[in-house]
C-alpha cells in the first residue's frame, strides 16, 4: 500500500471515529438528561444561587485558605442542554468539533437578527419568507428576537402563512431555526379566539403549551394530563408548562401523577420545586425515592435544591452523586452542573471552593453534618 493511501487512511477513520463520538455526545445527552427532543423542554429549571445569609447566620468554610467562586462553564450549550434544544446544540457541538480537530463538519452560520428591510415586499407570505431567510441554513437560535417580533407586527394576516409554513417545514430537520422562528411568531400572534388552531397543534405536535397554560382551554385538559402519565423522554412539548397548565386544571390529581411519576425517577421540569410549595404535602418519601431511581444528573440537580431546602441528609448524598461524575464525553455539561451543586452547597452548608475540593470534604463531613431548622442551614455537629 503505498504512502499516500497510507495516509488517506489514517484521515478517513479519524473522521468516522470523531463523528461517531460526536453523535454518541449527543444520545447520551438526550438519554442522560431525560429531556429527549423538546422544544424547550425544562428551560429556566435551574434554581437561581441565593445569596448567603448575613455573617452572622453562617459562615463559609474556605477550602484550601482560598475563597473561590467557580466559574462559569459553556453557559451558552449549558443552557441548550438544559431546555432540550438538541438541535441546536448539535450545531454547536458540530462547529467546535470542527475547530477542536481541524476537520470541517459543516459551515456555522449566525443569525443577523437585525429587522429586514421590507421596502417594496407585497403579499404577507412574500414578506415573511424574506424575513425568515436569515434562518435558514444558522447554527444558532435566541428567542425572544427582532425578526420573529417582525412577523408577528403583521398582525392576524400572518397566521394562516405561518400555519401552512409550519407543515413545511416539519419534516426538514436541517432548518431547525427557520420552524423555531415560526413557532415564535405564532405564540405571539395566537389567541383565546384560535383555541381550536392551539389545541390541535398541541394534542399532535406538542406546541404552544405555553398558551395552553395561560388560557387554558377545557379541552385541552385530558390531553395535559395524558402527557404528564406518559411521560418518559421522548417529545412532549415545554415541561414547565405542561406542569404548571395541569396544576390550573386538576390541582389534585396533577399533584398525584406528578408525586408518581417522580417516584418512577421522571423528573419531569419545574415538578419537585412545584410540589414542595404545595401547602401540607409531604414530599420526603417521595424525594427519596426518586433520587435513588432517577438516571443522569440534570434530574438529579432539580431535585437537589428542594431537598437541601427541606434539609434531608440524602441530599448530601445527591449532592455528591453529581459532584464525582464526570466523564471526557459531557465534560462541558457536567462542569455547568457540579458549578450548580457547588452554589448551592455554599447556600446551604457554606462551603466554598472548586468541585473536586467540595467532594472531597463532604465525604468527610458527611456524617457530622446536621441540620439546624432555625438557620435552614447544615452545620457540623459540635461546630468542629
Amino acid at each position: 500500500m503505498t504512502k499516500k493511501l497510507w495516509i488517506f487512511s489514517w484521515i478517513w477513520l479519524a473522521v468516522a471515529c470523531a463523528g461517531l463520538i460526536t453523535v454518541i455526545y449527543i444520545n447520551r445527552l438526550s438519554e442522560k438528561h431525560g429531556l429527549g427532543l423538546d422544544k424547550k423542554a425544562a428551560a429556566g429549571n435551574a434554581p437561581a444561587a441565593k445569596p448567603l445569609p448575613p455573617a452572622n447566620n453562617r459562615k463559609a468554610t474556605e477550602i484550601s485558605g482560598q475563597k473561590q467562586t467557580p466559574e462559569p462553564a459553556d453557559e451558552k450549550m449549558s443552557e441548550l442542554a438544559r431546555q432540550g434544544k438538541w438541535e441546536e446544540l448539535t450545531a454547536l457541538l458540530l462547529a467546535r468539533f470542527s475547530v477542536q480537530t481541524n476537520i470541517v463538519v459543516g459551515e456555522e452560520k449566525e443569525t443577523d437578527y437585525t429587522p429586514v428591510d421590507l421596502s417594496g415586499e407585497g403579499t404577507v407570505r412574500s414578506i415573511i419568507e424574506k424575513i425568515l431567510e436569515r434562518f435558514k441554513d444558522a447554527s444558532s437560535y435566541q428567542s425572544p428576537n427582532d425578526l420573529a417580533k417582525q412577523i408577528i407586527s403583521l398582525g392576524e394576516d400572518a397566521i394562516e402563512p405561518l400555519l401552512a409554513m409550519l407543515q413545511e417545514y416539519k419534516d426538514k430537520h436541517d432548518q431547525w431555526a427557520v420552524r423555531r422562528a415560526i413557532e415564535d411568531a405564532l405564540e405571539g400572534l395566537l389567541t383565546e379566539k384560535h383555541r381550536d388552531v392551539i389545541v390541535k397543534y398541541f394534542n399532535e405536535q406538542n406546541l404552544f403549551a405555553d398558551l395552553i397554560k395561560k388560557y387554558g382551554f377545557p379541552e385541552a385538559k385530558d390531553s395535559v394530563m395524558a402527557k404528564l402519565m406518559k411521560w418518559e423522554s421522548g417529545r412532549t412539548g415545554d415541561a414547565n408548562a405542561i406542569v404548571d397548565a395541569a396544576l390550573k386544571y386538576d390541582s389534585a390529581r396533577a399533584v398525584e401523577i406528578l408525586m408518581a411519576k417522580m417516584k418512577e425517577g421522571h423528573i419531569i421540569g419545574n415538578a419537585a420545586e412545584r410540589l414542595v410549595s404545595v401547602p401540607g404535602l409531604d414530599m420526603a418519601d417521595t424525594f427519596r425515592e426518586a433520587a435513588e431511581k432517577v438516571q443522569g444528573n440534570w434530574d438529579r440537580e432539580k431535585l437537589l435544591t428542594p431537598m437541601l431546602e427541606k434539609g434531608m441528609p440524602e441530599s448530601i448524598d445527591l449532592a455528591l452523586k453529581i459532584l464525582k461524575t464526570g466523564t471526557p464525553v459531557t465534560e462541558e455539561t457536567d462542569n455547568y452542573l457540579r458549578e450548580s451543586v457547588c452554589r448551592q452547597i455554599s447556600n446551604y452548608i457554606g462551603v466554598i471552593g472548586p468541585p473536586d475540593e467540595i467532594a472531597a470534604w463532604l465525604e468527610n463531613n458527611r456524617g457530622k453534618l446536621n441540620w439546624n431548622p432555625n438557620t435552614r442551614h447544615f452545620e457540623i455537629i459540635g461546630g468542629k
